[in-house]
């Protein structure tokens, strides 16, 4: 392991040749145009100010409007903690 990362310490190690560093803005720009394609709606700085339920669909209020749907995916990362409930 000390042959690939010298400054790595470990018991051991797997290696896997195919990894690599990606163009994360790259791939989201992607991934996005395709989501798109498909109908689904991204919102990006907004913030959530708040989440409710109902039987048929979940509504996110945010700071610029407020939207229904059927499935909310959050991508909020480090800051998921800071997700109303």
């Amino acid at each position: 392991m000390r042959e690939i990362e010298p400054h790595v310490s470990g018991v051991e190690c797997l290696f896997v040749p195919q990894t690599g560093i990606v163009d994360y803005t790259a791939v989201s720009e992607k991934m996005k145009d395709q989501l798109n394609a498909l109908g689904v709606e991204i919102h990006f700085n907004e913030k959530v100010i708040g989440i409710s339920r109902t039987e048929s669909a979940s509504h996110v209020q945010t700071n610029a409007a407020t939207y229904s749907a059927t499935l909310v995916v959050s991508c909020a990362g480090l800051h998921a903690d800071r997700l109303p409930a």
